[in-house]
């Protein structure tokens, strides 16, 4: 229980870091499909847990790349 609580914590994190970055159309976008990955998630977390956090590494270095 505590995990799932770090792991949100750490997603809203993110999207505060990202929000003054960039804007418009694009991050819409983007949240929508942080949404659906986030449904996805609660039906399967347990799972797949250590997959998910490998993805989440992923994502923040595709958007580390993307920003510069």
């Amino acid at each position: 229980m505590m995990m799932m609580m770090m792991m949100m914590m750490m997603m809203m994190m993110m999207m505060m870091m990202n929000k003054g970055q960039r804007g418009g159309v694009k991050k819409k976008k983007k949240k929508k499909e942080e949404e659906e990955c986030k449904k996805k998630n609660n039906n399967n977390k347990k799972k797949n847990k250590k997959k998910e956090v490998e993805e989440e590494e992923e994502k923040e270095e595709g958007q580390q790349q993307q920003q510069q």
